[in-house]
């Protein structure tokens, strides 16, 4: 179960998830580069931001968790 005490998964854990059935993919281990990239998409400058790593390493997932915790801050 991944750590809800840091901000970003706070806000990566708010209601109104666009995932199937509304269930929030798992992230383990992840903290760290969660808050980072939700740093990155909230500095509303143009940037490039570069996620990589190995097949099923879980990129996608994780950048999909810092959309939905960055798109707070836009509204």
């Amino acid at each position: 179960v991944p750590d809800r005490s840091s901000p970003a998964a706070r806000s990566a854990s708010v209601a109104g998830s666009p995932h199937p059935g509304g269930a929030r993919p798992r992230l383990v281990g992840r903290d760290d580069e969660l808050e980072a990239l939700v740093r990155c998409l909230e500095l509303r400058e143009p940037a490039v931001v570069d996620v990589t790593g190995a097949r099923g390493a879980g990129k996608t997932t994780l950048v999909d968790v810092a959309l939905d915790a960055a798109s707070t801050s836009f509204t």
